[in-house]
This record gives C-alpha cells, structure tokens and sequence, in this order.
C-alpha cells in the first residue's frame, strides 16, 4: 500500500532530486613560506625566554651574593635546609646526658665564656651569636667538625678570619698555632707507625699548620695593639688545679683513661674482676700437688735477686 502511493507520488512528480552540492575544496598543504613563516616565530620567541631565564637566575644568584669580610672575596652565601640539619645535629649531640658537658657555673665553662666575651668588642664579630659546650675531657686533645659542603679554600679562610679575630680580641693567635701542633702529634701517637690519614679528614694537617704559620705576622699587629687591656681569668688557676688533680688520677690508675669519668669505676671493677680471676687460677694451681713445687719455684725466681746483685749492692 505504502509502495503505490509512492508510486503516484513520484509519477506526479512530488518527488524531485536535490542539485549536485560541491565538494569542498582539498585544504592546500603548508609548504614554503608558510612552514617558514612559523619557524621564524619561534626562533623569535626562543631567545625571548632563554634572556628573561637567565636575567631570572642573575637576579637571583646576585641577590645571595656578597664579599667576604678580611678576604675580600666575592662568594654565593645562602642558609639552606642542610646547614639547619647541621646545627640541629650539633645541637643534639652536645645536649646528650651522657657526654662529659660541663655545668654553665664550672669554672672551665666561666673562664672559656670570659675569652668569648672580648669577641663582641670586635667590629666584626659584634653579631655572632655562640653557644657554648665544654668538653669534661682532659686525658687528651680533640677537635670537632660537621659534615659540610665547605672544601680547604673555605677552611683557610676561616682560620685566617679566626686567627685576626682572636687578635683583635686580646688573645695570642700564637696559641692557635701550637694547639694544632699538639693535635698533630697526638695524631701520629694515635696511627703508631701507619700511614698518616689523609689530609681532608685531619683536623691539623702538616699544610694547614704550614699556612697558619704563613699568615701568622698579618695578626701579629693587631694582637700587640690589645696587649695593654689583657684578659683577666680568675678561674685559671683552679682550672689548673683541676686539671693537675684529674692527670694524677689517670697516672695512678696505671693507664690511659679515654673514658667519660662516669666510665672511670666501671673501668677500675673490671681490672679488679680480672686480678681476682687471675688469683682463683693461681691458688687453684697452688692446690695441686704435681703443680705446687713448679709455681713455688717460678715465684722464687721471680721474686728472689740473683746472688750477684746481692753481692754488690750496698
């Protein structure tokens, strides 16, 4: 039914084509000029960035720079997230309960506190802020340093810095020189005929000696200028005294005490521990028949001088 009157539909000519529509034209490629116009654009744009990149990064690395005071030299200086991990590091050490840290009112603490009280007469120095820690150790030297990104231009520096500073502040830089001396030879005590450390892991390097030396007569001047306002250290001679006390302990203890004093008895019960085992031995030895004669006689020799030396002693 549907079929017939479509059939009429187009007999009665309802029903008429459309015109051809054009097809729309191919779009031409970009070739030639056009290719290069785009690549001349960025080759413009390129450089644009790569100079407000870099006026960026001068910016920045001049807003962190700065001259080094005495030395003159012109040096990037910024505080970064490892020299907080640094100090907090130092920090949490020196505050351990277990380290030999003298009281704020011991008078080592007193007499070093007073030294440090003449820095901030020194133009320089007049912003430092310092905390100070002194060490319960007198058996020997030391010196402690940080993990840094600082290499041996840095360390010169600072000893030239600090020498002039310890100058200007009344103390003889002389003292500096022979304290690094004295670590040198605990040093080559220490190693007992081995190769010496390498220098970047010595704190008194046989060169860094040599160079504090070198420096040494730039200091000189500013030291002799400060020489009619000496220091006065009323604690130095209970210092000493304290520390005279201490040596003759280690000496008579037979020893050389490395150890915090709270490590001292500890140290004493396990030498008596071992001369009482030795003892037990010996009286065990003692009391058997077969071994007694032997370690008679062995005590004998030992303990009785021979005939010659009795002779001529007086």
């Amino acid at each position: 039914m549907v079929n017939r009157h479509c059939l009429v539909l187009r007999e009665a000519g309802c029903f008429r084509k459309a015109p051809p529509q054009a097809l729309p034209a191919a779009k031409a490629t970009e070739t030639g000029n056009g290719y290069k116009g785009r690549l001349r654009d960025a080759a413009i744009a390129l450089p644009i960035l790569i100079a407000a990149y870099s006026l960026g990064l001068c910016c920045y690395y001049h807003s962190f720079f700065e001259e080094l005071p005495i030395m003159k030299r012109k040096r990037m200086f910024w505080y970064d997230a490892e020299c907080d991990e640094a100090v907090s590091f130092a920090e949490t050490w020196m505050s351990i309960p277990q380290k030999p840290i003298f009281a704020k009112e011991a008078p080592p603490t007193i007499m070093v506190q007073k030294i440090l009280d003449r820095l901030p007469e020194v133009e320089l120095a007049k912003n430092l802020v310092i905390k100070l820690y002194v060490c319960d150790v007198y058996e020997e030297p030391n010196s402690h340093a940080l993990n840094g990104t600082n290499g041996g231009m840095h360390e010169k520096e600072a000893d030239h810095i600090g020498l002039i500073l310890m100058a200007k502040a009344g103390t003889d830089p002389q003292t500096r020189i022979d304290q690094a001396e004295r670590l040198s030879i605990e040093q080559n005590l220490t190693l007992e005929g081995r190769e010496p450390m390498p220098e970047f892991l010595s704190t008194s390097s046989e060169n860094r000696i040599k160079f504090m030396k070198a420096v040494l007569p730039d200091t000189k001047a500013f030291f002799e200028q400060r020489k009619g306002n000496p220091l006065q250290v009323e604690e130095w001679d209970e210092v000493s005294e304290l520390v005279q006390r201490r040596l003759a302990i280690v000496s008579a203890l037979g020893f050389r005490c490395r150890s915090r004093p709270d490590q001292v008895l500890p140290a004493i019960v396990g030498e008596l521990s071992r001369i009482a085992e030795a003892m037990v031995e010996l009286k065990a030895r003692l009391d058997t028949p077969s071994s007694s004669g032997e370690v008679a006689n062995q005590l004998d020799s030992a303990t009785t001088p021979p005939l010659d030396q009795l002779k001529s002693s007086p």
